[in-house]
C-alpha cells in the first residue's frame, strides 16, 4: 500500500476542487493505494457543495489541511469549505463502497445556506479535529448522519460544531442506521442547536438499541431539545450537558457554556476552553482504545504530553504568562 498524495487549492496545486480531486480518483490513486488530498488556504473553497463520494478504488482516502493550513479552532483561520450555493440534501455524503475516508482539521461554513447533513456517512468515515458551524435547514438539520451498512463505521472525534438551525428537526449525530456498526463520539465540543418547528433538537442521537455506540469526553450544551438521547445501551464516561442527559460515571450536568468557553458571541464565537472551565482535567483517557481521540483540535497529543484529559475538543494547558499553549504539528491516521 502506497500514499499517494497530491495539493488541492487554487495557487499552482494538482487540482482547485476537492470535486476535481475526487473526479481523477481521489488523485489517481489505485486499489492498492491511500489517496491523500492535502489542502491549502489559498482562497475558500467554494465549489464543493453537494460533493458525493462514491468511488470505490482506492484503498482508503484522506482529505486534509496541509501542515500550516489548520485552522486554530475558530472561523476562517485555516482551510475553510463554504457554502456558497443553497442545496436541499447534504454538503458532502460519503458513500464509497469499501473506501474509508477520513477529513482532517479543516473548517465548513455553511454560511447559514440550506443544508440538511453537513457529513453523511454511507460508508466508513472519520471526521477528526474539524470545525462546522452555520448551517441553517428549511426542513431537517444534522452535522452527522449514520447511515451506513453493517460494517460502515463512524467516527468523530475532536471537533467543534455549534450554530445549527433546522426547521423540522436538528440533531449534531443523526444516527439512523439501526445496524452494529460502530459509532464513536469522542471529545468533541457542541454549542447552539435550534429547530423553528417539528421535533426538538438533540446533539447526540443514539439508537437505544445498538451496541458498539461510544460517547466519552463530549461536552454538549445548548441544545433547544436534549443534549444526549437514547443513551441506554452506550458505552461511555465524562460527559458534559447544559441539562441532565450526559451519560456515564464522571459526567457533569447542568453547566453552563459562558462558564466552560472562551466566547458564545454571534460572529466571533471560540469555543475553546478558558481558565476556571468545569472541562478542564475533567475528561477520561481513552488513548489505548479510541486512538486518534488524544489528538486534539490544535494537534497537541495529550498522550505524549503526559496531559490530564479535558472535555471537550480543546485540551486547555496553562503558560505561566497566563493564556493557553497552543500546539501545531503533524497529522494523525486511523488504520
Amino acid at each position: 500500500m502506497a500514499d499517494v498524495i497530491t495539493t488541492i487549492g487554487t495557487t499552482g496545486r494538482n487540482y482547485s476542487t476537492v470535486t476535481a480531486w475526487y473526479a481523477a480518483t481521489y488523485g489517481g490513486a489505485t486499489s492498492a493505494d491511500v489517496g491523500i488530498g492535502e489542502c491549502y488556504a489559498d482562497s475558500d473553497f467554494t465549489g464543493d457543495n453537494g460533493l458525493l463520494m462514491s468511488s470505490s478504488t482506492p484503498q482508503a482516502a484522506r482529505l486534509r489541511a496541509a501542515t500550516g493550513q489548520e485552522h486554530d479552532g475558530t472561523a476562517n483561520t485555516g482551510v475553510r469549505f463554504y457554502g456558497d450555493a443553497d442545496s436541499s440534501n447534504y454538503f458532502w455524503d460519503i458513500n464509497a463502497t469499501n473506501t474509508p475516508i477520513y477529513v482532517e482539521d479543516m473548517e465548513f461554513d455553511g454560511a447559514d445556506r440550506d443544508f440538511d447533513v453537513m457529513w453523511e456517512n454511507d460508508e466508513e468515515m472519520g471526521v477528526f479535529r474539524c470545525l462546522g458551524h452555520d448551517f441553517t435547514s428549511d426542513s431537517r438539520i444534522q452535522a452527522m448522519q449514520m447511515d451506513g451498512g453493517s460494517g460502515d463505521e463512524c467516527y468523530m472525534m475532536d471537533c467543534i460544531v455549534y450554530d445549527m438551525q433546522g426547521a423540522t428537526e436538528a440533531a449534531g449525530l443523526a444516527d439512523i442506521a439501526a445496524l452494529s456498526a460502530p459509532v464513536w463520539m469522542v471529545n468533541n465540543t457542541m454549542w447552539n442547536l435550534e429547530h423553528t418547528g417539528g421535533s426538538a433538537g438533540v446533539w447526540l442521537n443514539f439508537i437505544a438499541s445498538q451496541t458498539g455506540r461510544v460517547c466519552y469526553n463530549n461536552i454538549c450544551m445548548n441544545s433547544d431539545g436534549a443534549n444526549y438521547a437514547n443513551t441506554a445501551a452506550v458505552t461511555g464516561t465524562n460527559n458534559m450537558a447544559s441539562d441532565t442527559t450526559a451519560p456515564g460515571a464522571g459526567s457533569l450536568q447542568s453547566q453552563v457554556a459562558a462558564n466552560q468557553f472562551i466566547s458564545t458571541t454571534d460572529g466571533s464565537e471560540n469555543l475553546k476552553l478558558k481558565a476556571g472551565a468545569n472541562a478542564i482535567g475533567a475528561g477520561a483517557d481513552v488513548t489505548t482504545t479510541y486512538t486518534p481521540a488524544e489528538i486534539d483540535i490544535l494537534k497537541r497529543d495529550r498522550d505524549a504530553e503526559g496531559d490530564t484529559w479535558c472535555m471537550g475538543a480543546h485540551q486547555y494547558i496553562a503558560v505561566a504568562a497566563g493564556g493557553v499553549s497552543y500546539v501545531v504539528g503533524g497529522g494523525i491516521f486511523v488504520t
